[in-house]
């Protein structure tokens, strides 16, 4: 996801077009369908497509799929279950918030207030020094703590990284404190807390851990009571840890890290906190509305999970939410396009658009499309713009 803004105006704005946008719901709704099926025929690696697109002031609900996935290459269905990779973070991130609301803890406090030396030692040194002691919460809510990233960060000391090990050996399984002890024996941090940005699945593993001692509870639990439970999402869940509410997991929908199908990989329920729900698109939009609408948390604080942090040009990040500034990523288009939610690194997004009142879900499951999701994103919102 880095050099975001470079790809854009280099990739992005040459093919871009303006479409001529029709006044009926149904023939727009046509050519929404049309631009996902071309969008995921036109890409030699990327094999389905979801998206639902929803809002209350066009007066429209439209669920599309398209592509194959599993074994036998079945139709892909809008009520398929997907793997949301990082969009988790942004339930992980409402769960920290209605403690603080409960009064439980404040996002300045330090972190070790709460997680023991054993969980922290070892994750904020620099040079041999450690810096364990500056971190506060709204450091690891919003990738400014400068602890590295077991996913992504390749160690210093030339050992293989997180990814080539996976490759190497998928059928390994992987639990949080196995990552945490990977991320202590070969990763450093980068910067001292408050002083720049990097992204870190690291960091919402901590916050998992924060939120199992706070709650009492396990993770998965607490998800369950906090939001699936109370939003009726009875399709999703915590990979690898608990089943849906109805009781029925299907087939989930395949995943690629590049070539490589990675959907049952024994390492996969690792990420945890950081982004390990499974769910789908009618279930993904019950929790984006309810937290647009200050059902999860009171719109004050939602105010406060969008001070947004510098990722790239354009990019925020907040308290487990992403801030899309179109017009700082092309003067071409106009600023009604922004859009805040999340995005996983498969190419799943979850993103509301705040001047048409649109929620725009899906999945294109290939790690290879995340940049090019966005700009399929402002397609269907350029569809759209004469519906007002």
């Amino acid at each position: 996801m880095k050099h975001f803004y470079r790809f854009f105006f280099l990739v992005v704005l040459i093919p871009l077009i303006v479409y001529s946008k029709p006044s009926q719901k149904e023939e727009v709704k046509t050519r929404v369908q049309n631009l996902l099926e071309k969008t995921v025929s036109k890409s030699k690696q990327v094999h389905l497509g979801l998206l639902l697109v929803h809002s209350d002031r066009l007066g429209i609900h439209w669920t599309q799929a398209t592509g194959i996935t599993g074994e036998g290459n079945r139709p892909v269905l809008t009520k398929d279950q997907f793997h949301t990779a990082s969009i988790g973070k942004a339930m992980t991130a409402v769960l920290v918030m209605k403690l603080v609301e409960n009064g439980k803890l404040s996002v300045n406090d330090p972190v070790n207030k709460y997680l023991p030396e054993e969980i922290l030692d070892g994750l904020f040194v620099i040079d041999g020094e450690s810096f364990r002691d500056q971190v506060q919460i709204k450091h690891l809510l919003n990738h400014t703590s400068g602890i590295g990233d077991w996913f992504e960060d390749k160690p210093k000391d030339g050992s293989p990284s997180f990814l080539e090990q996976i490759t190497a050996d998928p059928d390994k399984p992987w639990t949080t404190d196995d990552v945490l002890a990977f991320h202590r024996a070969h990763l450093t941090a980068h910067f001292l807390p408050g002083e720049d940005f990097h992204y870190s699945d690291t960091g919402y593993l901590l916050l998992g851990k924060l939120i199992e001692v706070l709650y009492e509870k396990p993770l998965h639990t607490t998800l369950i009571e906090e939001i699936f439970e109370p939003l009726d999402m009875r399709s999703s869940y915590l990979n690898g840890y608990a089943e849906p509410l109805d009781s029925v997991r299907n087939e989930m929908l395949y995943v690629y890290l590049g070539d490589r199908e990675v959907s049952y990989d024994a390492w996969l329920p690792a990420d945890w906190g950081g982004g390990g729900i499974v769910t789908t698109l009618e279930d993904l939009l019950k929790f984006h509305k309810a937290l647009v609408n200050g059902e999860l948390v009171s719109l004050s604080t939602l105010e406060e999970m969008q001070q947004w942090a510098k990722w790239e040009r354009g990019i925020g990040y907040g308290y487990g939410l992403v801030n899309l500034r179109i017009r700082a990523l092309t003067f071409l288009l106009p600023g009604k396009y922004d859009m805040w939610g999340n995005w996983g690194s498969i190419s799943t997004f979850m993103f509301y658009n705040p001047h048409y009142d649109v929620y725009l879900i899906g999945a294109f499951n290939q790690s290879k499309f995340i940049q090019r999701q966005v700009v399929f994103m402002i397609r269907v919102l350029m569809l759209l713009k004469k519906m007002e």
